[in-house]
């Protein structure tokens, strides 16, 4: 029975050293990783402006972005210029990528549409966006 108890010691003891090891490894396969995720965001990013190119045009009505997007994204807000009806269009696309566009009076493309890092998004309970001045914070 004594010996059963310094077994069962030594091995509590090799769990608890493995375990202070493990922990004080270096974070390099973690630092790939998030490499690797930025890396996968902006190649998106790539994919979503070649689709958009290819699609829209200055001039275009908004009506047909939103034919275009139709599935695509998870929110879609305006962010008001003024009394003009100027407005940006952003579509959420999801965690890291919204598509912005600037809309004039008729509701015309002014500009093509750019997919860009996702900010933060506030919205009034008109489901206007107030345009807030900070990105998302970076995803761990």
């Amino acid at each position: 029975m004594h010996k059963v108890s310094i077994v069962a010691l030594a091995v509590g003891a090799c769990g608890f050293l493995c375990s202070v090891i493990a922990m004080a490894q270096p974070e390099g396969p973690q630092d790939v990783s998030i490499r690797s995720e930025r890396d996968s965001v902006t190649f998106v990013m790539a994919l979503w402006a070649e689709y958009l190119h290819e699609r829209v045009s200055i001039g275009d009505k908004l009506n047909n972005l939103d034919t275009i997007l139709a599935g695509k994204y998870q929110d879609r807000a305006a962010i008001h210029w003024g009394g003009t009806g100027r407005r940006d269009v952003l579509y959420l696309i999801d965690d890291y990528i919204q598509i912005r566009v600037i809309v004039d009076g008729k509701d015309r493309l002014e500009r093509t549409p750019v997919a860009e890092h996702r900010r933060l998004w506030l919205k009034h309970p008109d489901g206007s966006l107030f345009d807030l001045p900070i990105k998302a914070p970076d995803k761990p």
